[in-house]
């Protein structure tokens, strides 16, 4: 459909071009114009993502994903490292103040 329309917008400026000057003239202004809206729709779609891109960039945060799985689990390990490390102390400070508070208790 739009190459027949293509043609079709090239036929009709070439009549009208031609009506006014001579063929040599109106063949070489309607290639022109035909480059020029060419130029400007390959510039358009040069921004435009393929499918190949789209997919790429899937592929690229899939992987990512799995990364950052991967770091989130390591980065948990650690945390629960840290925290019975800490755990330890803990139990010790409160199993040391609550024989305080029954030797106190048991004073009087």
């Amino acid at each position: 459909m739009e190459a027949a329309s293509n043609i079709n917008f090239s036929l009709q400026l070439y009549e009208l071009i031609r009506s006014r000057t001579d063929e040599a003239t109106a063949k070489n202004a309607v290639e022109a114009v035909e480059g020029i809206v060419e130029k400007k729709a390959e510039q358009k779609l040069s921004g435009v993502a393929t499918k190949q891109d789209i997919y790429a960039l899937k592929e690229g945060i899939s992987m990512l994903k799995e990364e950052l799985k991967g770091n989130i689990a390591a980065l948990k390990i650690d945390i629960l490292k840290e925290i019975s490390a800490n755990n330890r102390w803990l139990v010790g400070i409160i199993f040391a103040l609550a024989v305080m508070i029954i030797g106190l208790y048991f004073k009087h």
